[in-house]
C-alpha cells in the first residue's frame, strides 16, 4: 500500500501491515467516537484500554509487561 509519497529506507512489509491494522483500528475505534471525546475535551480511559489490547501501544514491550509483544 503505497501514499504515493516519500517512503523511508526503513519502512517494511511489517511496518506497512502494522501501519495498516493502526489505521483500521482508529477509523473503527476513534472516528466513531470523536465529535463525543472533543465535546467532553478529552477522550474516554476505555480508547487508551482498547489500543493496548489491539496491540498498537507499546508494540514491542512484552504481553506481560503490557506491551503488545510484537
Amino acid at each position: 500500500m503505497s501514499t504515493g509519497g516519500y517512503e523511508s529506507p526503513w519502512m517494511n512489509e511489517s511496518l506497512r501491515h502494522f501501519r495498516s491494522s493502526v489505521r483500521e483500528f482508529i477509523e473503527k475505534e476513534f472516528v466513531p467516537r470523536q465529535t463525543r471525546w472533543r465535546q467532553q475535551g478529552f477522550p474516554d480511559l476505555e480508547a487508551w484500554t482498547l489500543a493496548g489490547e489491539a496491540g498498537i501501544l507499546l508494540p514491542d514491550f512484552p504481553k506481560e509487561y503490557g506491551g503488545g509483544g510484537n
